[in-house]
């Protein structure tokens, strides 16, 4: 429900008039047959070759970059750089490394609970506002590098930080009223 609700008032606040004022409307009436196998043989193979072109590539990229960065000591760096700024959204110093890891690899919330991680130590509005914001403070990164291959750098670099922001004040908001309401 958050989720749905912060994403309404992002598309909103960002919309511009113009997708405000177009119409969804369809003339014609579409009838549902039966698909051919060899549209549906295309269709496959086309998402496959996406696959091992486009996301493969920047997962293995990704993985060997976290991996030297973890390797010469720059992850845990980082994690005691923005251990503090963890207060901004009432959470523990601790948290850090896990929303910055799950921010560029959707799969490293599993850090929250991994050898008796962080998650035993927050409360259910803290655990929220980890997962939140490890959801949203990045786009994916191959929609990232996707965007940017075909509309800009400038553009992608745009549509990262605004998200980023939205992503932060909503946590803020979350955290703190969380916080109020709940304890």
């Amino acid at each position: 429900m958050v989720l749905t609700a912060t994403t309404l008032i992002y598309v909103a606040a960002i919309a511009p008039p113009a997708a405000r004022q177009s119409s969804t409307v369809i003339d014609r009436r579409t009838f549902l047959q039966w698909p051919a196998p060899k549209a549906v043989a295309r269709e496959a193979w086309s998402a496959l070759r996406e696959f091992f072109v486009k996301a493969l590539p920047v997962f293995v990229l990704i993985t060997f970059v976290a991996a030297v960065l973890d390797r010469v000591g720059i992850i845990d760096a980082m994690g005691s750089v923005l251990g503090p700024l963890m207060n901004l959204f009432n959470l523990p110093a601790d948290a850090a490394l896990t929303v910055v890891l799950a921010s560029i690899r959707k799969d490293g919330i599993a850090l929250l609970t991994a050898d008796g991680g962080v998650a035993a130590t927050l409360s259910p509005v803290q655990v929220l506002v980890v997962v939140y914001l490890a959801g949203v403070l990045l786009p994916c990164l191959v929609t990232a590098f996707t965007v940017a291959r075909e509309v800009s750098m400038r553009w992608a670099l745009t549509m990262m930080a605004r998200q980023a922001g939205a992503a932060i004040g909503f946590a803020i908001v979350i955290a703190w009223s969380g916080t109020l309401l709940f304890g």
